[in-house]
């Protein structure tokens, strides 16, 4: 049986695409995590059980030629993305 979703109002400013952008490093077997404030983004204002497919733009650089590189990252190998639906509940 098809359930409807109603969806939530995205309060997030439209000139601010996420927030800023800039490199993480990660070398070899070492993990990156991060916390977001969904009520910044998000009318999550009523209780209730809310359907979430997130995700996560990533793209892989190599280093940068040399250290005078005008951008701390190098050359964009390939970009991908890294998502997930879960659940959070409100009260």
């Amino acid at each position: 049986m098809f359930q409807y979703i109603q969806p939530v109002a995205d309060t997030g400013s439209p000139i601010n695409l996420g927030g800023l952008i800039g490199p993480d490093s990660l070398n070899p077997g070492t993990t990156f995590e991060d916390q977001i404030d969904l009520k910044k983004w998000f009318a999550l204002n009523k209780p209730g059980t809310y359907k979430i497919h997130g995700f996560y733009q990533l793209a892989f650089c190599r280093p940068p030629l040399t250290p005078e590189t005008t951008k701390p990252w190098g050359e964009i190998m390939w970009s991908d993305y890294a998502s997930a639906d879960f659940e959070i509940e409100v009260k």
